[in-house]
C-alpha cells in the first residue's frame, strides 16, 4: 500500500471527494451511521478492518433485498474507492441484486392518447381547498406536455427551479437529475409558448416563487406526486397500464423514427440526443435506436401472417 491511513481519514476524503462532484449527500449518512458502529464496537481499532466490513454487510433478518441494498450499496463504493488509491486491503462485500421482474413499456403509439383525450385536463378535484385544485388544474397539465416534449425525466421536471428555466431562450439547465449529469434541454416553441403562460398564471397564486412546479408553500412536490396525477388521468380514458417512465421512452423512440435517409448523420443525431436526455454513456440511446429496428421487424412479421389469413 501506499500509505496507512486511519478509517475517520480516508471517509472525509471520500466526503470531500463526493462534495466537489456534487453527488447527493444521501449516501454519507449510511457511511456516517457504519463509522459510529465501528467505533462503538472496535473502540480501539483507528483502521478499518475486514471484520468490520465483513459484520456490517451481513444481511438482518428484518431486512427487505430493496433496504439492504440501500444500506450496503454505499458501503461498496466507499470501499472501492478506497482500494482504488491503494490505502486499504479489504475485500469489498460481494451483493447479490435480486432480478427485477421484467416491464414491458406501454406500446408507443398510445401515449399521445393521453393529450388528444385531455385526460390531464381533467386532474383537480377531489379537494376541499379550492386554492389547492386551482394550482393542480394548472401544473398537471403543462408537467406531462413538458415530459412528452422534452424527454425529460419526472424528477427533472419536478425538482426545476424558476433560475434554471429561460423562458426568453427556451433553455432548461437541469441540475437536479438521476445521479449527477447535468445537462441542458431546448425547448419547442410551442412548448416555450405553453410555459410563458403557465408561469404567468402560477405566479397570480404563487407571486416569486423559487420551485417552476410548486407545491402550495412553493416546495417541490413528493417523488409520489407524479405516479399519482399520471395514474389517475391515465385511468379514465385506458384500459391498459402504463407508466410515466413510458413518456421519456416515447420521446426517445418517436426522435429516432423520425431519422429516414440521414447516412452518416445518425450517429450526430444519437449523440446530440444522448445529452438532451442526460444519458450518462452512448449505449442508454443506442438501446432505443435497436428497439426500433426490432419494433419493424415485429411489424413486419405481424403484417406477413395478416396477410396469409
Amino acid at each position: 500500500m501506499i500509505e496507512q491511513m486511519t478509517f475517520e481519514e480516508i471517509l472525509n476524503d471520500y466526503f470531500e471527494y463526493r462534495a466537489a462532484l456534487k453527488l447527493k449527500e444521501k449516501t454519507t449518512l449510511n457511511l456516517k451511521t457504519f463509522f459510529n458502529a465501528c467505533r462503538k464496537n472496535y473502540p480501539d481499532d483507528l483502521y478499518l478492518t475486514q471484520e468490520m466490513v465483513d459484520t456490517w454487510s451481513e444481511k438482518r433478518d428484518t431486512e427487505s433485498p430493496a433496504s439492504y441494498m440501500s444500506r450496503i450499496g454505499p458501503i461498496v463504493s466507499f470501499i472501492r474507492y478506497a482500494i482504488a488509491r491503494e490505502w486499504i486491503d479489504i475485500i469489498a462485500p460481494k451483493i447479490k441484486r435480486t432480478p427485477r421482474k421484467p416491464y414491458i413499456p406501454h406500446f408507443f403509439t398510445y401515449i399521445p392518447h393521453f393529450f388528444t383525450d385531455k385526460a390531464c385536463e381533467d386532474i383537480g378535484g377531489n379537494t376541499l381547498n379550492y386554492t389547492v385544485s386551482r394550482l393542480r388544474r394548472l401544473e398537471v397539465p403543462v408537467f406531462f406536455r413538458l415530459l412528452y416534449s422534452s424527454g425529460l425525466r419526472s424528477i427533472e421536471a419536478r425538482l426545476l427551479r424558476c433560475e434554471n428555466v429561460n423562458l426568453v431562450t427556451g433553455v432548461i439547465n437541469v441540475i437536479f437529475t438521476k445521479g449527477y449529469h447535468e445537462h441542458r434541454v431546448v425547448l419547442h416553441d410551442s412548448m416555450l409558448e405553453l410555459l410563458i403562460q403557465y408561469d404567468k398564471a402560477i405566479s397570480q397564486i404563487i407571486p416569486n416563487r423559487k420551485i417552476f412546479f410548486p407545491t402550495l408553500n412553493d416546495m417541490c412536490h413528493h417523488k409520489s406526486w407524479v405516479p399519482r396525477q399520471f395514474n389517475k388521468a391515465w385511468s379514465k380514458y385506458n384500459k391498459t397500464s402504463a407508466r410515466t417512465g413510458d413518456i421519456r421512452h416515447f420521446y426517445a423512440y418517436m426522435n429516432i423514427n423520425s431519422w429516414t435517409n440521414v447516412g452518416y448523420d445518425v450517429h450526430d443525431k444519437l449523440l446530440a440526443l444522448s445529452k438532451s436526455m442526460g444519458h450518462t454513456s452512448m449505449r442508454h440511446t443506442i438501446y432505443y435506436f435497436s428497439l426500433r429496428c426490432t419494433t419493424l421487424t415485429s411489424l413486419k412479421n405481424l403484417s406477413k401472417k395478416l396477410c396469409c389469413h
